[in-house]
């Protein structure tokens, strides 16, 4: 798979290349003393005098307010590792700063017999008045300003907007209730609806609980739009160890233009019990800068959990979603039904296990449906895997769709894989795109199926018509269950480079599978096919090429063994056994039948064994002959009739016709048997009727760039020797017509007009074209190298990734 990954490192790189300038990352192992994220002020480190009321303050020469801390990305903490600050051994108190500084509570400002002036707290419950506080850019509550009451604190109230006033800053732990064997009381937390911005350091209204529930239920953000709404690590994460014991926080509704969640700031976890959190939405975002960071709204119940629907409405075009930060794990079930992606989306990362579900009852997640804007889409490693473990439980995610304006994607490891201990998998259906134009990477067991006393349902995956690069890992597709159900897989017709890993298909311990289609009849640039899949010889690979051109002679193409090891024999119609490769592969060409002198010139496809596809080469007129095919593996047809105005139809000639309408080859009847060469070639005859006359049918000659090859048939109907010329206007400068195809290379940008002439025996006929030369583009490179680390996701880690929802992940 190393051959896989490194692709998908390049591809990935391809798809992020458009982000622009890098958002604020959530960096990792960062201390708030060293490490800048957004613009917010930070409290005055050192108390220096007794507050004052707002109107007699005096002004004072304090620094300007520094940059906020960026969060540490880091494991989930334990109740332990949130602890309040203890309050110092003396009380000093801050003097409110002047006008456009930041105005301080610190010790026990917030508590009963100490309040600064413009604060109340009665029985716990606290209010602060902002606009008895004075003109501030910014409020902000120390952590020592809770103290010696944190723990008896029921809610926290801000009124008013304070004139001018910026935004608000709660220290780390500031209100956090923590403390192992004390019942938490904080029920609710009210900001004010028209300020700037807000800024909650880490663990600023934690709970976690050892005998009990927690009781945070409700927080009412701001219902104006922010300009800067940041929530650092653990900041509303509740935890509770009881038993019994429940969360409570159970919606988040926030408009913001720009929006940072650091690791774990929304998290739920309960031992034995439910998590309560049921809503996520977000609005607002205009500056493709939504943070967020690893677990951010992650749900681990010993019960059920609530979060049923996801909502970012936000005018993004980068969305960057990180590890875990949806994921739901539960000892019953999970409730996830609808992720509402940005509409107007253009490209989405994300990162491992972003919304994976893990249940013992049932995962709830029915459909994907990716917004139909988007061009590049990188999923992680179980990006939006799903397992069941309790008894006659089932999966519950029954289609995926991508867009059809998607350039390139990348699935990573498991990213859609499902597991069902003891029920059946759901997914039934995979919507491609019709072209993937930059390429597909579909890594180890990406789709793979596992109900081991259930039922898969994928029964048949046909992966787009044309695509660059195609590369799918081992066991992207594998099967196992007591009854399995992929029965046909068919390749993109049309692909640069191939690669297909180890036991692709494979299904266990019964097979189903019967054919793997190959429907392309030229080489790829590269790649090469792993033994794909376990099956019995039962299995057919089917490759529609043309007849006697074997891919042992394709160029830098090969088909491996597990080993990946070159097979000796060669390859070619017969069953393939080589180098302890039991698989069965036939390789099924065609054979060309050109039926001509007609209205129209008809190609037809006659394939070998009866094998058929209902289109299995763009731009085929029909297949004919496959019910009629040699049961040995001949290739006798029955010809078919022909219609035409110009007269009564006479039979089929194996020679050209002459310019008087006679055959001096073989004379054929509809209806005969005839055995085709690699490509036929028949004329029809007519009663009484020369040669048909040419036509040039309507048709576009496309567009050539200035300093590249250009080619180009040009389509004409009719019978026996056709010439072509140009007889007015002119071509390109680099660009000839010979017989009657155009080629060659232009060297000057333009719109050039023209008119080409078909003639034969029978008469003339006149068609006006115009070809358009376009200046040739600065190409935009990739380069990679060999050494590249063959993992997928440290290619979003290495991209500059600019605006756009951004969700890091820490290293495994």
């Amino acid at each position: 798979m190393t051959r896989v990954r490194r692709s998908a490192t390049a591809l990935a790189a391809c798809l992020l290349i458009g982000f622009s300038a890098a958002p604020a990352a959530i960096a990792e192992d960062s201390t708030p003393e060293t490490t800048p994220l957004a613009q917010a002020p930070q409290p005055a480190s050192t108390p220096t005098a007794q507050p004052t009321p707002a109107a007699e303050a005096t002004p004072r020469t304090d620094p300007e307010p520094t940059e906020a801390p960026a969060p540490a990305v880091a494991e989930t903490p334990t109740p332990a590792e949130i602890q309040e600050t203890p309050p110092p051994a003396t009380t000093v108190r801050v003097r409110p700063a002047a006008a456009g500084e930041t105005y301080t509570f610190t010790t026990d400002q917030l508590c009963p017999g100490t309040l600064a002036p413009s604060a109340t707290n009665v029985a716990g419950a606290v209010t602060i008045d902002l606009d008895a506080i004075g003109i501030y850019d910014w409020v902000a509550i120390h952590v020592d300003a809770t103290s010696s009451c944190r723990a008896d604190i029921t809610s926290l109230t801000f009124l008013g907007t304070g004139a001018n006033l910026g935004g608000i800053n709660i220290e780390k732990n500031t209100f956090a209730q923590t403390t192992a064997g004390v019942a938490n009381k904080l029920t609710s937390v009210t900001f004010p609806d028209d300020i700037a911005s807000l800024y909650l350091d880490e663990g600023a209204f934690a709970q976690t609980s050892t005998v009990g529930s927690n009781t945070l239920k409700t927080v009412h953000f701001p219902t104006g739009t922010l300009d800067s709404l940041t929530i650092l690590n653990n900041a509303f994460r509740q935890e509770t160890t009881a038993t019994g014991g429940k969360n409570a926080l159970h919606s988040i509704d926030l408009a913001a233009k720009e929006v940072t969640f650091g690791p774990d700031a929304f998290s739920q976890t309960s031992a034995d019990s439910d998590n309560a959190l049921s809503t996520l939405t977000i609005t607002g975002v205009t500056n493709n800068n939504i943070v967020v960071g690893e677990n951010a709204f992650a749900q681990h119940a010993g019960g059920n959990n609530a979060l049923g629907e996801i909502t970012l409405d936000a005018d993004v075009s980068q969305l960057t979603v990180g590890a875990s930060a949806f994921t739901q794990v539960a000892d019953g079930n999970n409730a996830l039904t609808t992720v509402n992606f940005p509409a107007t989306l253009d490209n989405l990362q994300l990162d491992a296990g972003t919304f994976a579900q893990t249940a013992g009852g049932h995962t709830a997640l029915g459909n994907i449906t990716f917004p139909s804007t988007m061009s590049g889409l990188y999923l992680a490693d179980d990006a939006f895997a799903q397992q069941v473990t309790g008894a006659s439980s089932n999966t519950s995610l029954t289609w995926v769709r991508f867009p059809d304006t998607v350039q390139g994607f990348v699935v990573g490891p498991s990213a859609f894989a499902q597991t069902s201990a003891h029920g059946n998998t759901t997914l039934r259906t995979i919507y491609w795109p019709t072209s993937v134009p930059l390429g597909m990477i579909i890594e180890d067991h990406g789709f793979a199926q596992t109900a081991v006393e259930g039922h898969t349902t994928l029964a048949s995956v046909r992966f787009p018509s044309t695509t660059g690069m195609f590369l799918i890992g081992d066991q992207a597709f594998a099967q196992t269950s007591t009854s399995n159900t992929l029965t046909s897989v068919t390749l993109p017709q049309s692909l640069s480079m191939l690669y297909l890993g180890y036991q692709v298909f494979a299904q266990s311990p019964t097979s189903v599978l019967a054919t793997i289609t190959l429907p392309f009849s030229g080489p790829p640039t590269s790649g090469s096919l792993v033994d794909a899949t376990a099956a019995p010889a039962s299995v057919d690979w089917v490759w529609f090429g043309p007849d006697k051109e074997l891919i042992k002679d394709w160029p830098e193409l090969s088909l491996t063994s597990p080993e990946t090891k070159p097979l000796r024999a060669p390859i070619s119609a017969a069953r393939l056994r080589a180098q302890g490769v039991t698989t069965g592969v036939a390789l099924t060409g065609y054979r060309t039948l050109t039926l001509d002198n007609l209205d129209a010139t008809k190609t037809h496809y006659v394939y070998r064994d009866g094998q058929d596809v209902a289109t299995p080469l763009s731009g085929q007129s029909a297949t004919v002959g496959a019910a009629n095919a040699n049961a040995n593996g001949g290739w006798t047809t029955t010809l078919p009739s022909a219609t035409s105005s110009v007269g009564s139809f006479a039979g089929w000639c194996t020679t050209p016709v002459s310019a008087t309408g006679a055959c001096s080859g073989t004379t054929l009847r509809a209806g005969d048997s005839f055995t085709l060469n690699a490509d036929t070639h028949l004329w029809a005859l007519w009663q009484g009727v020369a040669l048909l006359p040419p036509v040039i049918p309507s048709q576009s000659l496309g567009s050539g760039v200035a300093g590249q090859p250009f080619q180009h048939q040009i389509a004409v109907e009719g019978s026996g020797e056709i010439a072509c010329a140009i007889t007015a206007g002119s071509l390109p400068s680099g660009v000839s017509l010979t017989g009657c195809t155009l080629s060659g290379t232009p060297t000057a940008a333009g719109t050039y007009h023209f008119t080409v002439t078909a003639t034969n025996a029978a008469g003339s006929a006149t068609r006006e074209f115009s070809l358009t030369v376009t200046a040739a583009a600065d190409d935009l490179a990739y380069t990679g190298t060999g050494d590249l680390t063959p993992t997928v996701w440290v290619a979003a880690l290495l991209i500059a990734v600019g605006g756009g929802l951004r969700l890091r992940r820490s290293a495994r």
